[in-house]
């Protein structure tokens, strides 16, 4: 299948920080929910896959930051969006709409294997983008199942890091910028992270002062 390529960092599930990306895992526990329960059982069919379960339906209608399906990233597996990970996006749609339709869910579970078969070459693409992190991305629009990829210059926030940004967060303009991060300009987020890799070096570089002293 085709798939369309995203190359924007301003996605909140690819806020990134200057550091490794840290194997931090979030399995997905047994629930009553049955989008949930249904996700968990298609993530166990694929033990080396990492998977995050999105809902931009309800993401859409929330004015702070939204990590996914019920206010989390219901990651599974780790090191979502590392180099050499195979890492996939799923939206709630595409969950609900494989649980009502066959032939749907078997549209899905081909295009899983045909993501493990070729990620390495989606990987390969990414770099020639000047890029590194790469995950690939599954949407339901209006009915009609939709891959994508998704680019990153920076390694993937886990939920903690994103959690911690915001709640850590004094400043309003940065907690507005985390609000509205979609509506934002590339170019506006890139300077946003760039300012914090400088600081953080700029931190690194006292603490080596200071021991030099």
């Amino acid at each position: 299948m085709n798939i369309s390529n995203i190359t924007s960092n301003t996605n909140i599930y690819e806020l990134s920080k200057s550091s490794s990306t840290k194997n931090t895992s979030f399995n997905v526990q047994t629930s009553t929910d049955p989008v949930l329960d249904y996700y968990n059982t298609l993530c166990a069919q694929y033990p080396n896959v990492t998977f995050r379960l999105d809902d931009m339906e309800t993401a859409s209608n929330q004015s702070d930051v939204y990590l996914g399906y019920n206010n989390s990233m219901n990651q599974v597996g780790s090191n979502f969006g590392a180099v050499g990970q195979c890492s996939i996006r799923i939206d709630a749609a595409v969950i609900r709409h494989m649980m009502s339709d066959a032939r749907y869910e078997n549209q899905v579970k081909d295009e899983i294997n045909y993501t493990i078969d070729h990620y390495s070459s989606y990987e390969d693409d990414t770099k020639a983008c000047d890029m590194q992190y790469t995950s690939v991305c599954f949407e339901d629009a209006n009915g009609t199942f939709t891959p994508s990829i998704a680019r990153s210059h920076m390694p993937y926030s886990t939920e903690e890091e994103v959690r911690a940004m915001w709640h850590n967060s004094d400043a309003d303009q940065t907690k507005e910028l985390l609000k509205h991060h979609v509506t934002q300009s590339t170019e506006l987020f890139d300077h946003f992270m760039e300012m914090l890799d400088q600081s953080h070096e700029k931190q690194k570089e006292l603490i080596k002062q200071s021991y030099s002293e």
